[in-house]
């Protein structure tokens, strides 16, 4: 995971759902399983494999519900408008040739100086909608190259 945060109850997560980042509210870490509170106002139980590789920010495990509502959908709509800002071509291009594949943290620190959390979310976001230039291989997204960037564009 992209931060020092673990995933305990008030840690806000994300998770692909149809191909699209959820943001999500741990209320539970069971074993191999976290119960989350989505910002749709579901309930639902996910294994970890599903949990995409930034977390946070922390907030307290006690919050009412509409509580978490309220933070989720601001971090929510922080993430969206951050994502906009962020030039996912330029950033293929500083990468190419430095390395095959990286994590979230590696691309933060081409375009962030300390990244917050709705900035790693933002940029993992954006990662993850430029099918055309990046494969997400949880949790590490490969970089490709210019001749399949080519080949993907035709």
């Amino acid at each position: 995971m992209s931060t020092s945060l673990s995933l305990q109850p008030g840690c806000i997560m994300e998770f692909l759902q149809d191909n699209q980042p959820v943001t999500a509210w741990v209320l539970d870490v069971q074993g191999p399983r976290l119960r989350v509170f989505t910002s749709g106002q579901r309930e639902l139980k996910l294994p970890l494999s599903r949990v995409l590789p930034w977390l946070g920010p922390q907030c307290p495990a006690d919050s009412s519900r509409q509580e978490m509502l309220d933070l989720l959908r601001t971090h929510n709509g922080r993430r969206e408008r951050l994502a906009e800002s962020v030039d996912a071509l330029e950033i293929w291009d500083l990468a190419q040739g430095e390395v095959d594949e990286a994590g979230i943290d590696w691309f933060a620190s081409l375009v962030f100086e300390e990244p917050s959390p709705d900035q790693l979310a933002a940029l993992g976001r954006k990662l993850l909608q430029t099918k055309t230039h990046f494969k997400f291989s949880p949790p590490q997204f490969e970089i490709y190259p210019l001749e399949t960037v080519e080949r993907r564009q035709e």
